[in-house]
């Protein structure tokens, strides 16, 4: 065999090998930007919300898990602390959670109203109807870690939602929100010094809340990331909710007891289980 015929017979057993090869590659796959991705796809996706905070509230009777607490009618009328105090204002509380937010659900009665009695700081109070809220948040649902509030016990709570204008704005998404952790020492009142024992820890896009008005009802959702409460350390929290009147006595409390006139026991807070 010439040096010519085994150049040739090598040259073309390369060509075979070389064509096998190309035949049994797959193809890359190429991606439009444009395209859309599944959830697997895309790592990045934000899960589809369980509450969508529109003011519309249609999704709650949905949700799986809602917590709720409603006034009791015992309580109906009740006028506490000779100040015209009242603590049926607020009607209905519920609360559920997903994997990255916590939703809460409002009712007030804009037709508890009342007037007399004096201020905290001695002034005449005029008549005064559905104002500020505050919800208390107990974060690692233990009493002996946290502040104290006096409508609730036991409290231990580390976070503090506040709005001026939830219930007294006009029905929309309400702008007003402060969000702040406690700062006291355990079992101490917040206002027991000054400045008040918290700091703000409100982020851009924490929270957002929506209300609607329905005859004499003021209702309102919200939601509050979680991912910007690190002191949730477990799957359990308890909630308080206290409502501020337009002249800031007490106007309704969540969960509450029954109670006579002039005399408030203060409520166990609601229990909340997380995913």
């Amino acid at each position: 065999m010439t040096i010519a015929s085994i150049a040739l017979m090598v040259s073309m057993v390369g060509f075979v090998s070389c064509k096998k090869n190309n035949d049994d590659k797959k193809p890359t796959p190429t991606t439009n930007s444009d395209d859309p991705k599944t959830p697997s796809e895309d790592p990045s996706a934000e899960p589809e919300a369980i509450i969508v905070i529109d003011g519309k509230f249609d999704d709650w009777a949905k949700a799986e898990g809602v917590v709720s607490v409603s006034m009791n009618d015992a309580n109906k009328g009740i006028v506490i602390d000779g100040n015209n105090q009242r603590i049926d204002g607020l009607k209905t509380a519920k609360v559920v959670a997903d994997a990255d937010f916590l939703y809460i659900y409002l009712e007030a009665d804009m037709t508890v109203k009342y007037g007399g009695g004096t201020s905290w700081d001695g002034s005449p109070l005029g008549e005064a109807f559905a104002g500020p809220i505050d919800i208390y948040i107990n974060a690692d649902n233990n009493s002996e870690t946290g502040g104290i509030y006096w409508t609730f016990s036991p409290a231990g709570w580390e976070y503090l939602y506040e709005s001026g204008s939830f219930f007294s704005q006009e029905p929309g998404e309400v702008a007003e929100h402060s969000f702040d952790q406690f700062t006291g020492e355990d079992g101490t009142d917040i206002w027991a010094v000054d400045p008040p024992a918290k700091e703000s820890v409100l982020k851009d896009g924490m929270v957002s809340a929506f209300t609607a008005k329905e005859g004499d009802i003021i209702k309102a959702e919200m939601s509050i990331i979680r991912a910007f409460m690190p002191k949730i350390t477990g799957n359990k929290i308890a909630i308080g909710f206290v409502q501020q009147s337009s002249n800031w006595t007490l106007h309704g409390v969540l969960p509450q007891v029954a109670c006579e006139a002039g005399a408030f026991t203060a409520g166990t807070m609601l229990e909340v289980t997380l995913p």
